[in-house]
């Protein structure tokens, strides 16, 4: 008991000293508005954010447009058209049309007109060897206008232009601007000229054919008496297509 007591009375002065060190527990209180600033300055951070973001998506998405490019020049339209009707790529060369009924169908007989000379001239060789690619008479000059338009001029008049063939071969291909600045090929501007031209080709796709089934029947003994009947059919087209 005596020394329970005595550790009890012992205890005693341990108490006041505790109250002496309230003090410095009021000291680690004063601490806490440093915890506070802490605070504050994590809350800073969601107000740079979007001050980043909306500066500089805006600036930097015209600067990554690219620019277009400027449409092909009249002499392109021309050889790009003429290499699509020699692949028979209907489609490809309606794009390079005025994008009406007219043309549409004057590319449909330009089509035509070559694969039917085509067929000739696959028939002839079969026939008569190398000799025959000469009945058709060049595909009726088609292969050498095309390398005539390319080595042919062109002529621009505001929202006209003109490319002539060069040599006796060149033909001559009007083109008129169209939308967005893009040259596209243009027919003859009068009905009877359009009209004319249908019916010709028509003419000249009829006079290939039969030469050709005549030529594979082995109805011309050479290829000058098959060149020949071709001349005579495609005369006597030019004439009645007036």
């Amino acid at each position: 008991m005596w020394s329970v007591q005595q550790t009890l009375h012992a205890q005693q002065p341990a108490a006041t000293t505790t109250t002496t060190t309230k003090p410095a527990t009021r000291t680690v209180a004063a601490t806490r508005p440093a915890s506070a600033t802490t605070t504050a300055t994590a809350s800073t951070r969601p107000t740079t954010q979007p001050t980043t973001l909306a500066t500089t998506t805006p600036s930097t998405a015209p600067t990554t447009a690219a620019a277009a490019p400027p449409p092909p020049p009249p002499k392109a339209v021309v050889l790009a058209f003429a290499a699509a009707i020699n692949r028979g790529d209907a489609a490809a060369a309606k794009t390079l049309a005025l994008p009406d009924q007219a043309h549409a169908q004057w590319v449909d007989s330009t089509l035509a007109l070559a694969a039917s000379l085509k067929k000739l001239e696959t028939a002839a060789v079969a026939r008569f060897g190398d000799a025959g690619r000469k009945v058709s008479q060049n595909g009726l000059g088609m292969s050498s206008a095309l390398g005539a338009l390319e080595q042919g001029q062109e002529k621009i008049e505001g929202d006209r232009a003109v490319v002539n063939g060069a040599g006796m071969n060149g033909g001559t291909l009007r083109l008129r601007r169209g939308e967005q600045g893009k040259w596209l090929i243009e027919l003859p501007a009068t009905d009877a000229q359009r009209a004319r031209t249908r019916k010709l080709y028509d003419l000249l796709i009829e006079a290939a054919e039969q030469t050709a089934v005549e030529v594979s029947a082995g109805r011309h003994p050479t290829a000058e008496a098959a060149k020949a009947a071709f001349e005579q059919r495609v005369l006597r087209a030019r004439i009645r297509a007036g």
